[in-house]
């Protein structure tokens, strides 16, 4: 019976150590792509920035204004990019029986 135990209880570390580096293996891509869009938007607000500013001296407007709201829009486009707090990071399904062990991941 102990070596049962025992050879369960190694099965599920094991099982468990596979899935946390996996998911950590798709955390660091995922943070990578976050990265390789926040580089990409501030080069996309580089560009627009000076554009912006002559937009808003044909409009009448002071360069700062048409900068700021410049700005405003960038940060609110960022700000949609950011993953949601409420998802859960790992859901696993233990199943236990007589004749052995079983763990799923659920996303």
């Amino acid at each position: 019976m102990d070596f049962a135990v025992g050879a369960t209880k190694a099965l599920i570390r094991a099982l468990v150590r596979e899935l946390f580096e996996e998911m950590a293996r798709e955390g660091k891509q995922q943070q990578q792509q976050q990265q390789k869009q926040q580089q990409q938007q501030q080069q996309q607000q580089r560009r627009l920035q000076p554009a912006a500013r002559k937009l808003g001296d044909a409009r009448g407007r002071p360069p700062a204004a048409a900068a700021a709201a410049a700005a405003t829009a960038a940060a609110a486009a960022a700000a949609a990019l950011l993953p949601s707090a409420e998802s859960a990071l790992l859901i696993v399904h233990l199943e236990v029986s007589r004749s052995g062990t079983s763990l799923f991941p659920q996303k």
